[in-house]
């Protein structure tokens, strides 16, 4: 599973996920190797304790797969033939800001792909739906400092010989100032994304519309 994020918020283009965890896996292999190497004389609890806190590293939130820094824009699109099956996101209260982490999978041929423009206003309710038969298969958008909000536009391609149905909107994925976690199921897309802000929290409610494909 692969994507192409392109952050112009550190201004990289990156293979992500699968060519990230293969890095992070040799990394962590080399590493490890090594300090069992330097380390034989105190035996194998020292290699296991420094594997321990690589895990505990990596799920603080160490090393990470975010598209973005609070405050900074990203833009993210998945590869030809892929469409959104995950979307992450974590609230800051002192930045007022979220960070982004998105992933892809397989769906089968893709075409008629569109980019939506930007679909909201700071502080303004969001409402979008994928024309015809798309899904949604990329997120961009940046952050205002002054609003402490943020603007959204999305691609959407159609899945060549796939039509959506049996459509649902969710509930709120997140709570204000949550974590918001969207694990779309295998056999189903996003075709839509719903949101609206609070200036008290300064944070925004999700919802997605999900359709079979």
């Amino acid at each position: 599973m692969s994507c192409i994020l392109y952050s112009s918020g550190r201004g990289k283009v990156i293979k992500s996920h699968t060519r990230s965890l293969y890095l992070l896996a040799v990394t962590a292999h080399y590493a490890f190797s090594l300090s069992c190497l330097r380390d034989q004389s105190t035996g194998i609890d020292m290699c296991i304790s420094r594997i321990v806190l690589f895990v505990l590293a990596v799920a603080r939130g160490s090393i990470a797969g975010y598209l973005n820094d609070y405050d900074q824009p990203f833009v993210f699109s998945c590869q030809e033939n892929q469409i959104i099956s995950y979307i992450s996101s974590v609230h800051h209260n002192h930045y007022e800001d979220r960070r982004w982490e998105v992933h892809c999978r397989t769906a089968g041929p893709t075409s008629n792909c569109i980019n939506s423009g930007y679909v909201n206003n700071f502080d303004s309710p969001m409402v979008f739906i994928c024309p015809g038969n798309g899904v949604l298969t990329g997120i961009e958008s940046y952050h205002d400092n002054h609003y402490e909000d943020r603007r959204f536009a999305f691609k959407c391609c159609d899945v060549n010989g796939k039509i959506p149905s049996n459509c649902r909107t969710t509930n709120n994925m997140n709570n204000w100032d949550g974590k918001l976690t969207m694990l779309v199921p295998e056999n189903q897309a996003i075709t839509g994304v719903f949101s609206h802000h609070s200036n008290q929290y300064e944070d925004r409610l999700f919802s997605f519309r999900l359709c079979t494909l």
